[in-house]
């Protein structure tokens, strides 16, 4: 089963030299957070620089709480590079047969409509994670902090869409016609797995700084999140995003540059 079709890096810059207590803090911090470890985890690992750390270390005892800065990843979008190469399609007609057409009614209601009944088992359509049941039983077990909303097939165009070639689009007029005016096939429908829609349960406030990193804050500890504040979008933990790398390689990640507020 897989996703498919069906050390701290050194305190540099930094000297023994007095600086702004909260100058030397901040940038300790930073770059702990870069190489997600803690303060107090540099000032027993970097024998160099350990007079320093232990200053950070001291600082932060008194006025931090300590723990592992949480490594967070955003979901960018769709990884169609296996598929644009071996059909030759690319930009959004590629995106149009990956992803399909995704509608909101309501909270709580989904559409879905795209060629089938091949589908692929995992795909960004703008900022949503659609999966296919598979993969949706593997999120139940594995990972938390995310409600599920199952689609509707509301139109699936029969069609051997991964075989198709750039001019299969020259009898249209629009992008959007090649689902708008295709058939719903009942059939094809029945033999595409079901669809399902992740949605996090939880926010994750995101504040951009100064220095290019982000601040964020969140109320529960959870393996999704969306984003909010200053930056929009869908984030996972790393074990969530370690566990669909492993099941396969359908979806782009970014590692989020950010301390906690």
């Amino acid at each position: 089963m897989g996703l498919g079709i069906g050390t701290c890096g050194g305190l540099g810059g930094l000297s023994g030299r007095r600086q702004p207590i909260e100058r030397l803090h901040n940038r300790a911090k930073s770059l702990c957070a870069r190489e997600r470890i803690t303060i107090r985890q540099a000032a027993f690992e970097s024998v160099a620089l350990k007079n320093l750390a232990d200053h950070c270390l001291k600082l932060a005892l008194t006025h931090f709480e300590l723990g592992d800065v949480m490594a967070l990843y955003e979901i960018e979008k769709s990884n169609l590079s296996f598929f644009e190469e071996k059909t030759g399609i690319s930009g959004d007609f590629a995106s149009l047969l990956w992803e399909g057409e995704v509608e909101f009614i309501e909270p709580d209601t989904v559409n879905v409509r795209r060629f089938g009944p091949d589908v692929p088992t995992a795909y960004l359509h703008f900022s949503e994670l659609m999966v296919t049941q598979e993969i949706k039983e593997v999120f139940d077990k594995e990972l938390k902090g995310f409600s599920a909303i199952r689609a509707n097939k509301k139109k699936i165009i029969n069609a051997d869409w991964m075989n198709f070639k750039q001019d299969f689009f020259d009898k249209y007029f629009s992008l959007s016609d090649a689902i708008s005016k295709g058939k719903h096939d009942p059939e094809a429908a029945s033999k595409m797995p079901d669809l399902w829609l992740i949605v996090p349960d939880s926010p994750l406030n995101l504040k951009k700084m100064p220095d290019g990193l982000w601040e964020f804050d969140w109320q529960d500890e959870s393996d999704f999140y969306y984003g909010s504040g200053d930056r929009l979008g869908m984030f996972v933990s790393e074990k969530a995003r370690d566990l669909m790398n492993e099941l396969g390689d359908l979806l782009v990640f970014s590692e989020l540059q950010a301390k906690p507020e």
